[in-house]
């Protein structure tokens, strides 16, 4: 079960009252204490929510007054709006990733005179193109996607195209259809992430995957292979692991035998997962094995010791794609591909092999 803070919670909750003109520029928030009430959560939570939704530019506060939706452009006359649509697969992003792409989203959309509809992909009962389709209707300009597998989506992409409606695919693409894509540097990411784990005298580095098709998945491991061949070292092929029963088997082999003494993973899930299952075989982390994520996500709350990860900015990636279908759809601009850059956050999973 994916990990949703209770704040991000109210955050959905007021970002839908918006999105569905239920509350429009200068309207009043209710109260905090309303807020806790409804949602039966602390006063602490609410204002977590409220602070993302300030620095956001969503709503603003008036000292004894309240807190208000921000004023836009968007919400002048309705008749003006241009509709822009996000597809995103539910809860199945790691953390509160989905929210931080939409608070962003609607930082730049609101600003420039477009409104918001946002669709989740695993709650409808129609299929993906079903809901592109509907959504062309609605005389929707512009589409985001954060789709489960780019590939299989290539219909949607090829209706779009075919009148002429610009699209931003987040986050993972497919090269069998080259599109406007805006994401993190997964290459660099993982790169950075072997390199220091080669300084800090491990060879033996495994990486393990969820799903080698996508290509933020393919980029990684592409990552974890430069490091290697970059540090003037070969690539040991059966380092690559998967998180099914076998592969966990072998990975285990491998550590016990003393092989492996780091490993890297596709994301934070995955670390904390293998966490959890190396502790009940009686291995320690970092004594036994060094582990470090991808994402720097929320669900790192959940996890047994503060983990060293890689951190992309899901908010920074909301913001350039909106902004890019925004360009896309006033000055018909030709693809892009954007990478944005990632950062290493060193905490207690790893630590320096003795020689």
């Amino acid at each position: 079960m994916s990990y949703y803070p209770k704040y991000q919670k109210v955050i959905d909750y007021i970002m839908h009252k918006i999105n569905n003109n239920e509350l429009s520029s200068g309207d009043k928030i209710p109260s905090e204490k309303e807020l806790a009430e409804l949602h039966g959560v602390s006063n602490i939570t609410i204002r977590k929510a409220m602070s993302e939704l300030v620095a956001s530019g969503i709503i603003h506060r008036i000292r004894g007054k309240g807190s208000f939706v921000s004023d836009s452009p968007a919400y002048g006359d309705k008749k003006q709006h241009r509709l822009v649509a996000f597809l995103f697969p539910g809860f199945s992003l790691n953390g509160s990733a989905y929210m931080q792409y939409i608070v962003s989203m609607q930082r730049y959309f609101l600003s420039h005179g477009f409104s918001l509809i946002i669709e989740s992909t695993d709650t409808n009962k129609t299929d993906e193109l079903t809901i592109v389709r509907k959504l062309i209707d609605k005389n929707v300009k512009g589409f985001l996607f954060f789709s489960k597998n780019p590939e299989k989506s290539i219909p949607c992409y090829q209706i779009l195209d075919e009148q002429d409606i610009p699209f931003v695919l987040i986050d993972r693409y497919t090269p069998l259809y080259p599109s406007n894509y805006v994401g993190c540097n997964n290459h660099d990411g993982i790169f950075t992430a072997v390199k220091y784990l080669l300084n800090q005298n491990h060879t033996g580095i495994a990486y393990i995957a969820m799903d080698m098709n996508l290509s933020s998945e393919k980029d990684r491991y592409s990552g974890y292979k430069d490091a290697f061949i970059s540090a003037g070292l070969s690539v040991n092929r059966n380092y690559l692991f998967s998180m099914r029963d076998t592969e966990y088997e072998r990975l285990l082999n491998h550590i016990r035998e003393g092989d492996i003494t780091a490993i890297v993973t596709a994301n934070d899930k995955t670390a904390i997962e293998v966490i959890r299952l190396l502790n009940q075989e009686g291995l320690g982390i970092p004594e036994d094995v060094s582990i470090i994520g991808f994402d720097d996500s929320d669900i790192l709350e959940e996890a047994m010791i503060p983990l060293t990860t890689v951190k992309q900015y899901f908010d920074e990636i909301g913001y350039q794609a909106a902004k890019l279908l925004g360009e896309s759809i006033d000055q018909n601009r030709p693809c892009n591909h954007i990478e944005l850059g990632t950062r290493l956050i060193v905490r207690k999973s790893t630590k320096q092999k003795q020689r």
